[in-house]
């Protein structure tokens, strides 16, 4: 039988095929290698910063599950159950239990049904009166308020609180609840056992010589009086003197807790006090703004501890013996009287807007960023949020404001990252933070994440990762941001072939597709931050 023999040399077998692609891969990948192998290590360098990130937000959920990791970041806290709430709105129409005004909320004693207790008495009741201040209002409450003839109780408290659509945001806001006197005391506590938060005070005066924007007069002992998150002005002219926050004549064990306020412009000639005790036992003075008084911090007697307070532009930023106990307070911008230890004195403070009254601390400032000292476990008065109810975490900032916080994983011993100078410049009301070289891998809340990790049963991280580059140059660091409840991790992608949308920068649910965007909420960082390369 005759075989065409050429016949068999006509194709390649799949065999030699599949060999001869293999050896073609082998050929290109070493061709990439030796022509561009930079872009090897690009893409080596972004698949550990992938990595990287999803490690983080994987322990930061855990921790999560754990208990809450941002505590308190909210401004009102829950009411408890025996609460019997009263609002207080502008426009009653269409609302049960409701008041125009807080002097009739008081009057009524809150609406509460006594029974067969006496009118007033929240220990036999077993209540908590609640004034809710809600909804937006168009007009100031004009009705001075008295808060008298109540029986009061550790558990059977007083509670005088904005919500956020009647709040302010740290700046005195004419849409929002206000409550405005003139020529007499706007707001008087008598009782024992009261909070006040998150209310806007205006006192004008023209002709009243002792009159008071909130006053703490004559408490018994013991006593819990609470004043947190309110914006105190004064209008003085004409023969007046006034005060803005003064407590005085307590007794026995009574107690007053002072935090967070902003307080401004009590001042008349020679007269005029922003925060003072007088004739009180035990004061405690956080984390407070006094601004242009005549006296700003005045102590007269009694114990008063104060620590993280700005006193700015009064005559006199501190006047009167404080505890030693003190510490972290600012004085400025040429006195130099802050009590306690770490005293900040002649320092200038950058604001936002001092001459427009707004308070906020500005990016630029150096004097009051990051130099508090943190009260998270302070054993009289633990709290970790700022006026607006932003999150403070490790790095405190001084007076009602704090910053809001970009995390780092960039080292640098001075906290507010002022050796990286090739940072973008942070927009209004945030600012750097970074953490010293000798901690800020660590995790246990002192790294560069503010989370104690260690807390969680079966942690995998030893140390915080860092950018595998991790320098300011280009953007090559890793950034955390949170709003109190949750997060966003972000890192830049080096490679073209991780960005754009179709690419894993652009499949991460982010805002912008050419970086690494992780956590829970992936529009918390600023934009100027996401664009650093």
């Amino acid at each position: 039988m005759f075989v065409n023999k050429s016949s068999r040399n006509n194709g390649f077998t799949l065999l030699e095929l599949l060999i001869v692609v293999g050896v073609l891969a082998i050929v290109g990948t070493v061709t990439v290698m030796i022509l561009n192998p930079s872009e090897i290590f690009k893409q080596s360098r972004d698949a550990l910063r992938t990595t990287d990130l999803k490690a983080i937000d994987t322990a930061i959920r855990a921790y999560k599950e754990y208990g809450d990791i941002f505590k308190t970041s909210n401004i009102v806290q829950a009411d408890p159950s025996n609460a019997v709430i009263g609002l207080v709105r502008q426009d009653c129409v269409g609302y049960s239990n409701c008041f125009t005004s807080l002097a009739a909320w008081v009057t009524a004693f809150g609406g509460i049904n006594f029974g067969s207790c006496a009118q007033g008495d929240l220990v036999c009741a077993n209540k908590v009166a609640v004034a809710k201040i809600d909804g937006m209002w168009s007009t100031a409450d004009t009705n001075y308020v008295q808060i008298a003839e109540w029986i009061t109780g550790p558990n059977n408290y007083i509670k005088i609180y904005t919500t956020s659509e009647a709040r302010h945001n740290g700046r005195w806001d004419d849409t929002k609840y206000r409550l405005e006197t003139t020529n007499q005391d706007s707001l008087v506590i008598n009782e024992d056992f009261v909070r006040v938060e998150g209310l806007q005070i205006k006192d004008t005066l023209t002709s009243c010589t002792t009159c008071d924007a909130v006053s703490v007069l004559s408490v018994n002992n013991p006593s819990d009086i609470r004043i947190s998150e309110n914006i105190v002005r004064g209008v003085l002219s004409g023969t007046s003197s006034g005060w803005g926050i003064i407590v005085s004549d307590l007794e026995g064990d009574a107690t007053v807790y002072i935090w967070n306020n902003i307080v401004y412009d009590f001042i008349n000639g020679s007269n005029g006090r922003g925060i003072v005790n007088n004739i009180s036992l035990k004061v405690y003075i956080y984390n407070n703004t006094v601004y242009n008084s005549v006296y700003g911090f005045y102590r007269n007697s009694g114990t008063v501890l104060a620590k993280n307070n700005i006193s700015y532009n009064n005559t006199y930023n501190y006047s009167g013996i404080f505890n030693a106990s003190s510490t972290n307070n600012l004085s400025g911008p040429s006195q130099t009287d802050a009590p306690g230890s770490n005293p900040i004195n002649a320092a200038t403070v950058q604001f936002v807007n001092e001459a427009g009254d707004d308070f906020h601390l500005s990016p630029s400032d150096t004097a009051a960023r990051g130099a508090g000292v943190n009260l998270l476990n302070d054993p009289n008065l633990s709290f970790s949020n700022d006026i607006d109810g932003l999150r403070r975490f490790n790095i405190w900032d001084i007076g009602a404001d704090q910053l809001q916080d970009i995390f780092l994983s960039l080292p640098d011993d001075n906290r507010n990252c002022t050796n990286h100078s090739s940072l973008p410049a942070p927009p209004s009301g945030w600012a750097y933070r970074c953490f010293a070289s000798s901690t800020f891998q660590k995790v246990n809340g002192i790294g560069w994440i503010p989370v104690d990790f260690g807390k969680i049963s079966g942690n995998t991280l030893s140390v915080l990762p860092i950018d595998p580059t991790n320098e300011s140059e280009n953007g090559k660091y890793y950034t955390f941001v949170t709003d109190g409840k949750k997060w966003e991790l972000t890192s830049i992608f080096e490679s073209d072939k991780n960005k754009g949308v179709d690419k894993i920068g652009g499949k991460d649910g982010g805002q912008n597709v050419n970086i690494l965007e992780i956590g829970s909420n992936l529009i918390l960082t600023p934009s100027v931050v996401k664009s650093r390369n």
